[in-house]
């Protein structure tokens, strides 16, 4: 066979993109030099953690092979493979690197990897200590843009919204980008980086101290094309701003705020103005009490929020989490549960905390149940966490009976609740019936109050593996399709 030409590899480059994998690695036995295209184009994503040793060099190494000055200096099959690899690259992950006394990382780092990698689509810089003002400056100065200074945040933001960066900077198209738990970056930083890539559509910026307000405003008009914003354990970020950025950006299908305490009902009672959001965590945000749900079903109700006479009977949410929320109880009749039961008709998943369906008396009978869990008409997943305590078996037969599309129920249990020996007779319901009486029982027993009756005795169980097994046994024998699933926690974190 003769020595494939220069002309062919470059031929081979752009066929390249047109083959599958299995194709590609077939090749790579054809010709040792077909290595040269193939490899890069296998090999699409970077990734380093802290878990390889000797990270930061192995980090310091790769981006010595990103210098601008590099290649001009090479050529060949050396220089088409580098301009290949670079080409190739759409995913980094630099996922906990943290930098050491020994070796220290370049102020230039992130910009010679916006530079070098003209098609990266994905940076995951989490827990990184070195994304700080120096870098992202770097990348300021490299563009020529002189930002003025500015003695206060609001003056320094009214110049970020003037400048045009999208323009000016021949950057990749970065559509995603993880910088959660770099608390080193100021409000200045955050709204730089922010302005300097305005094509994310999906943002992770967990636990920030400095993101706020102004943050969001500016996100909301630097990133129109923003589909998921995942700001968790963002402590300054209050109600007034993220409905501004609902209401602004259209396309945000997905948003995360969980442990952000600033969030309140007033978030929550405007929910129905927000078609577009599909999935909403809202966990552990201690202000979201029921009345915000109350409200926002009499809005609902009124048929008057929409200018036009337009009347969205149902929220579009199909996601809610809303679990760890310690001031969102079941109160009475006209508990949040069954407010949301109405008003979230399109309610595919969602994820509540124990005490948040749960009283810790039985206060309500069973038809009650019904009356809620049969209108969650299109619910497949319940995620109950934090159980810490016993339960009535019947009240969850009762939700998996109901609810008319459930799949499946999951249950966290901590530990001690699951390694809590019971006898096998602890396990009954009213009484100890088998599943067939069971079942000819059930329509009495949960159409009225007779059920309640001195002759009953309805008993709490611990939730375990003996547990979940008779409650899949009993769904079986009863031709329910819903399965119960069983997880163990250590504790209860709020």
């Amino acid at each position: 066979m003769s020595k494939p030409t220069d002309t062919l590899l470059l031929v081979l480059l752009k066929v390249c993109k047109y083959l599958d994998k299995n194709t590609k690695l077939e090749l790579l036995v054809v010709y040792s030099r077909f290595m040269t295209i193939l490899v890069p184009r296998l090999y699409t994503e970077i990734r380093l953690c802290s878990s390889h040793s000797n990270h930061i060099y192995i980090l310091n190494r790769l981006l010595s092979t990103t210098r601008p000055s590099l290649s001009f200096k090479l050529t060949g099959n050396y220089a088409l493979f580098l301009k290949t690899k670079n080409s190739s690259v759409t995913v980094i992950n630099l996922c906990d690197l943290t930098s050491n006394i020994y070796s220290k990382v370049p102020d230039t780092w992130l910009l010679l990897f916006l530079l070098a990698y003209p098609n990266l689509k994905k940076l995951v810089i989490k827990n990184c200590d070195f994304l700080d003002s120096d870098s992202i400056n770097k990348i300021v100065k490299y563009c020529n843009m002189s930002v003025p200074l500015a003695s206060t945040q609001i003056e320094y933001l009214a110049i970020l919204d003037k400048i045009n960066f999208s323009n000016t900077i021949n950057l990749p198209r970065l559509v995603h980008l993880d910088i959660s738990n770099c608390d080193s970056l100021s409000s200045k930083d955050l709204a730089t980086i922010f302005s300097i890539l305005p094509n994310l559509n999906v943002i992770i910026a967990q636990n920030l101290t400095f993101l706020a307000d102004h943050t969001l405003d500016l996100i909301s008009k630097k990133n129109p094309n923003l589909t998921t914003l995942d700001i968790s354990k963002c402590p300054n970020v209050s109600s007034y701003a993220l409905i501004n950025l609902l209401k602004h950006n259209t396309c945000i299908r997905n948003l995360r705020l969980f442990g952000c305490n600033a969030v309140n009902n007033k978030l929550v009672s405007k929910l129905y103005e927000y078609t577009q959001l599909k999935v909403l965590d809202i966990s552990a945000c201690s202000k979201v009490t029921a009345e915000g749900f109350n409200k926002m079903y009499g809005q609902i109700e009124n048929h008057d929020f929409n200018c036009d006479g337009y009347y969205q009977p149902s929220l579009n949410l199909t996601g809610l989490i809303i679990h760890s929320c310690n001031n969102l109880l079941p109160e009475n009749r006209q508990n949040w549960l069954a407010v949301l039961s109405k008003s979230a008709q399109n309610l595919k998943y969602l994820s509540v905390s124990c005490n948040n369906i749960f009283t810790k008396s039985k206060t309500c009978n069973l038809g009650f149940i019904v009356d809620i869990w049969s209108h969650f008409m299109s619910l497949e997943t319940l995620d109950i966490r934090s159980i810490d305590r016993d339960l009535f078996l019947d009240d969850l037969v009762q939700i998996a009976f109901s609810a008319p599309r459930l799949k499946l129920v999951k249950l966290q249990a901590i530990i001690d609740l699951i390694s809590r020996n019971c006898n096998d007779d602890d396990y009954t319901f009213s009484q100890p019936l088998s599943t067939s009486t069971f079942t000819k029982n059930l329509e009495f027993e949960y159409d009225s109050d007779a059920s309640f009756g001195p002759d009953i005795q309805i008993k709490k169980v611990p939730i375990n593996t003996l547990s979940v097994a008779k409650l899949n046994k009993i769904c079986a024998d009863m031709n329910i399709s819903t399965k119960f699933d069983l997880e163990s926690i250590d504790s209860i974190s709020y």
